[in-house]
């Protein structure tokens, strides 16, 4: 092994486990059959209790005996006990339902008592643990409810480690709710209950508890993110369950050691509490199936982390035969269980029928026979069953993200094709409206065509989020400011528009001057949605009220509308792709469908009511705590002073002309586009200040650049041959040309393609369509 565990511990863990085999041998040679008292049910559930983990259907044996013995001398209190033995094992088998039958048997005894004690109380935990996990409302808030109960009847009692008892499941309770709400109250109540536990656990020197304790405190770390912290936690569970001599306690830490260095990625210190865990494992057995599995899974993530396949296949390998081994072992299970039925009913029938007794010994070994045909052929069957359903899960696993891929790359290289054309649509449109001597009408018929050409824009950059949102490609970049400054500043801007159309428009922000964490380009779409949805569907003398606020660590905006009521069917399908409510509503229904991906994506709700007296509302809450997005990027300074921007055209003059110029004192400009459309617009659109150079492709532009040294170089991204990442990063190095601005020019928004741009070497980098 590579960090073998100490021979000490295996001695101890060798002598732990004998020190029970002897206890349990003592206490079964004080048995006797043919006494029926106190003693002798102490004793059987003594036993049991010995016997619970490793071999539950012993343990199940002497608890009934004690519940027999307890019944005949008609002891209440001892019945009880046999009682909670038996719903503990049937709960640990996973039979809820036997499980408490039990502890209602208790239950019916408790109201012939005068008192309650130990037993009565106990049941409250594992009623407590049942309700939790049938995962309803009332039946979590019922898990706490049993957990109160049993503490208020601990203090009657005043049992001290009952009491810390219920408080550490207590602890439990809170981390279990902080996985589905309120994730850091939750967090901060389960870690006070649990250090409650703790300190009585530490004076007792209970270290079976105390490991335990350690151990939920390390997961609520994780949880909050603090690795180190947890990471420390962790130790001191193991620290602990070595104190306390249980061999399989021991193993099952080692294996949560390693379980917790996968996760930190440290697959070196992984593999060392793998390899000690394998050592006690060898000598102590799995404590199941399912554990052998996990085990040998670990040890491939391990390897995998290293880089290391071939053992990572191997062990996954092991994995796989493990996991088939359980299926295999439940039919094994179920034939033996009706061999042993089919024995029963033979002896009965030999009893009955003696002259039979041929007849039935060849039914037997037929029966026999076919038994183990069908357990053989099922077993196969469900081997090959399970190797193709892995085999093709994997093959359509890598489809999937095949196409993600080409969606995305498509889209990505479409929205170059719609950038530029819309580039040279804007420009004319933009410089016919600045022209004073242009007629109204004309005037109003440029307008429109400007409008649409910017909404042709969105509707573009809508597909493109929501093909990024598809490939897992969009990711928040939070940032700390104020949120509610942003969003009194998007809904001022719909003033004018609502003024327009006659609309009564009410605006209630809170003022505020508190910075939270919020991705400043989701909050923007998402306002701006829900807003133009609003007044677009608002009728004429119609109301638009716009809320935003914050309270409890959660920013809440509402938009809510007169007009048109949606039907039930209508709300439960608004948030879909491209659905519209009728055929001659405007819009192509992409713009709610990427508001709700995008509040998802900000770990928030959106939900949609309407009815004839409110009208129509929209809902939107978004987190505002940084801690529930530890996975995301964040920007650590404050976004206040940025500016919404707005995409405007460029000035379109002629076609293109030669590309020469005469030699005077106007700066030089270089412009490499492989678009001659707008090479023609860019040159036309700087050619009074500048003498122009133009080409068509980034060789041609390392060329010119060379032979002309220009004052300035603005360069496509997107060009045969080399381009403009390429153009940059070789002028750049030349100390002929590394002076010279470079501008780069690209329909590649985001970021990503930024950051590739100016770490190149660009002086900057804009996207079209661009301002000229």
């Amino acid at each position: 092994m590579r960090y073998p565990i100490t021979l000490l511990l295996i001695f101890v863990s060798l002598l732990s486990h004998s020190q029970r085999e002897q206890e349990i041998d003592s206490l079964k040679s004080l048995l006797n059959r043919d006494d029926v008292n106190e003693k002798q049910i102490s004793l059987n559930l003594q036993i049991s209790k010995l016997l619970e983990n490793r071999y539950r259907d012993s343990s199940k044996i002497y608890a009934r005996k004690a519940e027999t013995l307890a019944q005949k001398i008609n002891h209440k209190q001892l019945l009880q006990k046999s009682f909670l033995q038996q719903g503990i094992l049937a709960y640990k088998g996973k039979k809820d339902a036997e499980a408490l039958q039990f502890f209602s048997k208790i239950d019916s005894l408790q109201g012939l008592l005068d008192s309650f004690d130990e037993t009565y109380i106990m049941t409250k935990i594992y009623r407590s643990e049942i309700s939790k996990f049938t995962f309803t409302p009332s039946g979590i808030k019922e898990a706490k409810d049993f957990l109160l109960e049993g503490r208020a009847l601990s203090e009657q009692i005043k049992d001290q480690e009952l009491i810390h008892l219920f408080l550490f499941r207590l602890g439990n309770w809170h981390g279990f709710m902080s996985q589905a709400e309120h994730t850091k109250e939750h967090l901060d109540s389960a870690k006070m209950y649990v250090n409650s536990a703790l300190k009585y656990y530490s004076d007792t020197d209970d270290f079976e508890n105390i490991s335990k304790a350690y151990y939920t405190l390390a997961s609520i770390e994780m949880s909050k993110g603090n690795q180190s912290k947890a990471d420390f936690y962790y130790q001191q569970r193991l620290n602990a369950v070595k104190k306390t001599n249980d061999s399989l306690s021991i193993g099952e830490a080692y294996f949560g050691m390693a379980s917790i260095n996968k996760t930190f990625n440290k697959p070196d210190e992984g593999l060392k509490y793998l390899d000690s865990a394998a050592a006690i494992f060898k000598n102590f057995g799995f404590s199941s199936d399912q554990r052998k599995k996990n085990f040998y899974r670990d040890y491939a993530y391990m390897y995998e982390l290293k880089k290391d396949y071939k053992n990572a296949f191997l062990n996954m390998q092991k994995a796989i035969v493990y996991k088939d081994t359980l299926y295999q072992e439940e039919n094994n299970r179920i034939a033996l269980d009706l061999q042993t039925k089919y024995q029963t009913e033979k002896k009965e029938q030999e009893i009955a029928l003696l002259k039979s007794q041929n007849e039935i010994e060849q039914q037997k070994q037929k029966n026999q026979r076919n038994i183990l045909l069908a357990g053989l052929s099922f077993t196969s069957l469900a081997g090959i069953f399970l190797f193709v359903l892995y085999r093709n899960r994997r093959k359509t696993n890598k489809k999937l993200k095949e196409l993600d891929s080409i969606k995305s790359n498509f889209f990505a290289n479409i929205s170059h094709e719609f950038r530029t054309p819309l580039t040279l649509i804007n420009s004319p449109i933009e410089s016919a409206l600045q022209d004073g001597t242009l007629p109204e009408h004309k005037k109003q018929q440029f307008a429109i065509a400007k409008y649409n050409s910017d909404r042709l824009l969105e509707l573009v950059n809508q597909l493109l989020d929501l093909s990024k949102i598809d490939a897992g490609q969009l990711k928040l970049h939070l940032q700390k400011g104020n949120a509610l400054h942003l969003m009194s500043a998007l809904a001022d801007a719909f003033q004018y528009q609502a003024q327009e159309k006659q609309i009564n428009y009410f605006i209630s922000v809170d003022h505020s001057d508190n910075k939270v964490w919020y991705d400043r380009d989701a909050l923007e779409k998402i306002t701006v949605n829900l807003l133009s949805n609003a007044i677009k569907y608002t009728p004429q003398n119609g109301t638009v009220n716009f809320t935003a606020s914050i309270n409890n660590s959660t920013l809440t905006l509402e938009v809510k509308n007169t007009g048109e009521v949606l039907s039930g069917e209508e709300m439960d399908t608004i948030f879909q792709r491209f659905y519209q409510t009728n055929a001659q509503n405007q819009g192509t229904g992409i713009g709610l469908a990427l508001v709700k991906e995008l509040v998802e994506l900000h770990k928030g709700t959106i939900a949609v009511e309407s009815s004839e007296e409110s009208g129509t509302q929209f809902t939107v809450s978004l987190p505002i705590d940084k801690y529930r997005f530890k996975n995301d990027v964040f920007i650590e300074t404050s976004n206040d002073d940025m500016e919404i921007s707005v995409p405007n055209g460029s000035n379109y003059i002629s076609d293109e002309e030669a590309e020469v110029f005469e030699d005077n004192e106007k700066p030089i400009l270089l412009i490499a586009e492989d678009h001659a459309d707008l090479r023609t617009l860019l040159k036309n659109t700087f050619e009074e200040n500048y003498n122009i150079i133009t080409c068509e492709n980034g060789n041609e532009g390392v060329d010119l650049a060379l032979e002309h040294i220009p004052d300035v170089i603005i360069s496509d991204v997107m060009m045969p041959h080399k381009n403009g990442i390429e153009l940059t990063q070789i002028l750049k190095k030349d100390e002929r040309t590394s002076h010279i601005p470079i501008v780069l020019l690209t329909a590649k928004a985001g970021d990503e393609n930024r950051l590739l741009g100016l770490e190149v070497g660009a002086d900057d980098y804009m996207t079209k369509p661009f301002n000229t």
